[in-house]
């Protein structure tokens, strides 16, 4: 079992819980106010050990929600946490649910789904900026054609073909 879901477990099992509406609270009853992390979603850290100073786990509410309502269900291969509305600080029981990745992503906003793709295809380029720009350079001013500038770069034809027409790499 990974520590994410072991940590979710141990804080569900010591008694901590997450109110239909999304409230996060101690198994003494009092509300908590998690803490974000950088990708926006409420996040809390216990001790392993109850009454030690041991090693610390983080879990998410969102999946302690998401436990709540379907058990080991959502540990399933392929399967991950959804907020419906796409909004990541809403852990109610309603906007939680259980899907496929696509699914979850779907979830998201356009605007939100474009900016992911775009960090996506950025970190699966093989060509660098200044690679982008000296070849739209060299076509542009014929010193190369299609042919010479995808043997020299490494890549297909079809490659240098959207890159001098700037269907790939903008920037």
């Amino acid at each position: 079992m990974s520590k994410l879901n072991e940590a979710l477990k141990l804080a569900f099992e010591r008694g901590y819980k997450v109110s239909y509406d999304g409230g996060f609270y101690s198994p003494r009853g009092d509300e908590l106010k998690p803490q974000v992390k950088c990708t926006g979603y409420y996040y809390w850290t216990i001790s392993k050990h109850s009454r030690s100073k041991g090693r610390n786990y983080s879990f998410f509410i969102h999946r302690l929600q998401a436990y709540q309502k379907f058990g080991d269900k959502m540990f399933e291969t392929g399967i991950q946490v959804r907020h419906i509305n796409g909004n990541s600080k809403d852990n109610s029981w309603y906007n939680i649910e259980i899907g496929s990745i696509s699914e979850n992503m779907m979830d998201k906003s356009p605007e939100v789904r474009k900016i992911i793709a775009k960090k996506a295809a950025k970190v699966l380029r093989k060509l660098s900026d200044d690679d982008v720009l000296s070849i739209r350079f060299a076509y542009r001013n014929r010193m190369m054609t299609l042919t010479k500038l995808a043997e020299y770069y490494n890549v297909s034809k079809s490659t240098i073909s959207y890159i001098v027409n700037n269907r790939t790499y903008k920037f």
